[in-house]
């Protein structure tokens, strides 16, 4: 006998700054039967679902799962095209409303600008028809980049899995080929309103400040993520080589270069 079980377990989310929580072990039963008639197994297969919820602060930012679920099925071809924790950007050139409710109706609570990067945490029950779009109504985080703002709604019609095309590139969350303090990744982080982050996965280490790109040119003045007393802001040109939209090359001054390819993790 062939068994098809279709597994979908629920992501834990989890704040860029513990990197070693990212993933959640969860357990699950599978629990069958099997009742013999003319010579036939019929197999039986119950499925079970487990509400988590893990709250931590670590530092200045902090960590939470909620609703990680388990979803065992057999004999079904059913699948569900919605992950929870996933990257969306929003496709929407006037911005995209943020509302502290799933309708239209909602209290709007700000806006995101068009090829912001957020997470979506949750889905609507329900569909809603906005601009003659027909879509859910999606819980996310993130999206700024002071990080203010906390969870909101904003309708799925004006989010897309990938970067739009007709944005910058650059924009974006990316991983890098360089290693920095204590043996651990680099990342660099590129918002719409030109404001960049660059630092060291798991540790406080790093740049945040602005930039500008001018053809290939990259200029960008930064400053300690974490600093005390008076610091001096740096200024630094970069060449880009854009070999595609998941994937970039940093040129600097110095001869030597660092190879970015577009990052799937949550921030």
């Amino acid at each position: 006998m062939t068994w098809n079980i279709y597994v979908k377990i629920g992501r834990l989310e989890v704040g860029r700054g513990n990197r070693s929580l990212l993933f959640i072990c969860v357990f699950f039963v599978l629990l069958f039967s099997c009742n013999r008639r003319n010579n036939n197994i019929s197999p039986v297969v119950e499925c079970f679902e487990t509400n988590i919820s893990v709250d931590q602060e670590i530092g200045m930012e902090y960590a939470s799962a909620k609703d990680v679920s388990l979803l065992i099925e057999t004999f079904s071809d059913k699948k569900d095209d919605f992950l929870p924790f996933s990257v969306r950007y929003v496709n929407a050139k006037n911005g995209l409303e943020r509302r502290d409710s799933p309708s239209i109706s909602g209290a709007i609570l700000g806006k995101l600008l068009h090829g912001s990067r957020i997470t979506v945490i949750e889905r609507s029950d329900i569909k809603e028809t906005v601009e003659g779009i027909s879509d859910y109504w999606y819980l996310c985080r993130g999206g700024t980049s002071t990080g203010i703002g906390g969870r909101y709604w904003v309708f799925g019609g004006f989010l897309t899995t990938t970067l739009p095309e007709d944005t910058i590139p650059l924009l974006g969350l990316w991983d890098t080929d360089r290693i920095g303090h204590r043996g651990r990744d680099e990342y660099w982080f590129f918002w719409p309103d030109n404001t960049v982050q660059t630092g060291t996965n798991e540790t406080s280490t790093g740049f945040r400040g602005s930039w500008v790109l001018t053809d290939y040119m990259l200029t960008i003045e930064k400053r300690p993520i974490i600093f005390e007393g008076t610091v001096e802001i740096v200024l630094q040109e970069i060449t880009v080589e854009i070999i595609n939209r998941d994937k970039i090359i940093f040129h600097f001054a110095n001869g030597t270069r660092e190879i970015l390819t577009r990052s799937n993790e949550l921030f």
